[in-house]
Parts: structure tokens; C-alpha cells; sequence
């Protein structure tokens, strides 16, 4: 029974071999980090040359000027917020010069443009302002923005979102459904072999993994799990006292339960979505113990439930508990996000 409350994102292992996107402590982060500086500290050379080189082109200086502004405004302090995430590794300014000396002698500040077209389209691409960024520019972005945002991550929602969908299948008889969820763009969407799952995205902050997890609970899923499961869904939902003497005490603590508003979009109005917030600790083998807290959205959709986990994992609860509290309005701002369109 104590397995039917929660299902935990498979965040653990992946806190153990870091292998996500944005800013955990191995080497592969910081090789993420010198690579984005790199790119910026060359942003700035190529926007320098470009105004020495052509300072009368007015509207060259124009689209230059306002390629900056763009970057500075979607990544404010970026350099200095790279800065300060490489020295933690103990990495130095002087230390990371001689590190980048090979690519930096490329852009030296006596490079000139073969003419102004050329200065532009680079201008563009190392602000961000084109269309079309290649793999490693989206990585580089991602990295900026993740380091940017790190103290406030929130914020980064509202100006690096992507919005995800998924098609709900149907029975034939049924009108078609989609789901969408919102997430920070520096999120990484990984692949998760799990029958009922809708998308699954980490994000390493030091030494904890944030992990989102979608799942899909249809009543034609005729599993025993799901048919206790949803049975223990309609209990909480009821708002029975009872529930809670029946099914603990866990070996996760239930810390509260309340309700939300659900945005559902189309021919329903309104829908109704149960929060819970869960806390625990966990081992994936003798010498790997980790702590939890998971805030899991259930939003009910007649036939079927979507569940929403926002899980943080750390290998110390005090470490767990600070990640939980700064990640809280962002937390918020994912529930809030989800919507289930009825096409």
C-alpha cells in the first residue's frame, strides 16, 4: 500500500551521475560553463569590433545596439553570473583565460569584417537574435540562462518558457484531448520508458536534481495499481479525514493537501486539481541514501487523471529543503501552466 501514494520520479539515479542539462558540479557542467563563456566573451569582442570598424553605418550601429539590448535583457549579468558559477570549481579568471587562449585567439580585438553584412549576420547569431540556432547554440543558451536565472528560477519562466503538448489518445467514440505543461527552456526533456508517461524533464541546480514527471491514469487502465490508486484519488478528492488513519502513518510523510483551480480549455469551463506534498528519503544502494520532497498535482479529468510531480532530490534533507523553498514559486507556475484542451 505504501507504494500506491506516490510514484517518485527516477530522479535518484540521475543525481548520482549528473548527466542533465544546466548547472551541477562535474565536469561535463563545466566544460557547459567554459563553453558558454566563451561564447559571450566573444559576443563582446564582436560587437566592440563591429562599432570601431564601422562607426558612421547608422543603421548598422542601430541593429547592433539593439541585438545587445535584446541579449542583455533576456540574459542580464551573464557574464558575471558565469563567473561566479566557474569559481566554484575553483577555477580562476586568470586560470580560465589560459584555458580559452586557443579559441579567444580567434577573436581578437584587431579582427576585422569582410564587410558590414558579415559583422551583422554574426552580431545576430551570438546575441540570439536569429531564428535558426544551431545545437550547440541552444546548449549555450541554456547554459547562460540557466546560470543567469539560478537564483531567481521563476523568473526564467517568463522569459525563457517552452510550452510542451501532447496528443491524449481516445477511443473512437471520444473527442480528441491535449495536454499542455510549461517549463523553463534550460529543462531537459529526457526519454522515460513508462507506459503512462507524458514527459519527464530534470534540471540539476549543485547538488540537487529538480525532476518533472507527467502521467497519464485512465480509467480503462485495468491494473490493479491504477484501480487502487484511483480509489485512493476519489477518497482524498472526497476530502475523507479517514483516508489518511487508513493509509499511514508511510514512510513518506504527508505534509498537506489542498485544492487548486485546473485550467481545462474547451468544452468543460473549469476543473478541479488536488495538490499533495510529500517528503521522504530513499537509497538506490547501500552507499547512495537521498532525500525528497515531492509536490505532486492530481488534476481530474472524468475518465482519466493527469498527475503532475515536481520532485527535488538531494543526498541531505537540509540540502532538499533550501532547493524545495527557492523552487517553490516555480513550482507554482508549473502547476499553473497545465491545461487540457478538448479539441
Amino acid at each position: 500500500m505504501k507504494k500506491l501514494i506516490i510514484t517518485i520520479a527516477g530522479a535518484a539515479t540521475c543525481l548520482f551521475s549528473q548527466s542533465s542539462l544546466a548547472h551541477g558540479f562535474t565536469q561535463t557542467d563545466l566544460q557547459n560553463l567554459v563553453e558558454a563563456y566563451a561564447f559571450v566573451y566573444q559576443q563582446k569582442q564582436l560587437i566592440e569590433n563591429a562599432r570601431k570598424q564601422f562607426p558612421n553605418d547608422k543603421h548598422l550601429m542601430i541593429e547592433v545596439s539593439a541585438s545587445e539590448a535584446v541579449w542583455n535583457t533576456d540574459y542580464p549579468n551573464s557574464e558575471e553570473a558565469l563567473l561566479s558559477h566557474i569559481d566554484e570549481f575553483g577555477l580562476t579568471r586568470e586560470k580560465l583565460t589560459g584555458k580559452l587562449e586557443a579559441k579567444l585567439r580567434k577573436f581578437n580585438s584587431n579582427r576585422r569584417f569582410h564587410n558590414k553584412n558579415e559583422a551583422l549576420k554574426l552580431v545576430h547569431q551570438f546575441t540570439g537574435v536569429t531564428d535558426h540556432p544551431t545545437q550547440d547554440e541552444k546548449r549555450i543558451f541554456a547554459t547562460v540562462s540557466d546560470v543567469t536565472f539560478s537564483e531567481y528560477p521563476a523568473e526564467e519562466l517568463f522569459v525563457h518558457k517552452k510550452t510542451y503538448s501532447e496528443s491524449l489518445p481516445r477511443e473512437p467514440n471520444k473527442s480528441p484531448r491535449k495536454f499542455q505543461i510549461s517549463l523553463p527552456e534550460s529543462w531537459e526533456k529526457k526519454p522515460l520508458d513508462h507506459p503512462f508517461s507524458l514527459g519527464y524533464w530534470t534540471k540539476s541546480d549543485e547538488h540537487a536534481l529538480i525532476t518533472v514527471l507527467v502521467l497519464r491514469e485512465r480509467q480503462t487502465d485495468d491494473l490493479p495499481f491504477f484501480r487502487e490508486y484511483r480509489y485512493l484519488m476519489k477518497r482524498i478528492k472526497e476530502d475523507s479525514a479517514a483516508i489518511w488513519k487508513e493509509y499511514g502513518p508511510l514512510e513518506d510523510e504527508s505534509i498537506a493537501k489542498g485544492r487548486i483551480d485546473a485550467d481545462f480549455v474547451g468544452d468543460s469551463a473549469t476543473g478541479t486539481a488536488l495538490l499533495l506534498d510529500w517528503k521522504g528519503s530513499d537509497k538506490i544502494e547501500k552507499n547512495h541514501p537521498f532525500f525528497y520532497h515531492s509536490y505532486v498535482a492530481e488534476y481530474f479529468d472524468f475518465d482519466e487523471n493527469i498527475r503532475v510531480e515536481f520532485t527535488i532530490a538531494s543526498p541531505d534533507a537540509e540540502t532538499t529543503e533550501k532547493t524545495a523553498e527557492k523552487y517553490r514559486k516555480l513550482r507554482n507556475h508549473i502547476f499553473n501552466s497545465v491545461k487540457v484542451i478538448f479539441n
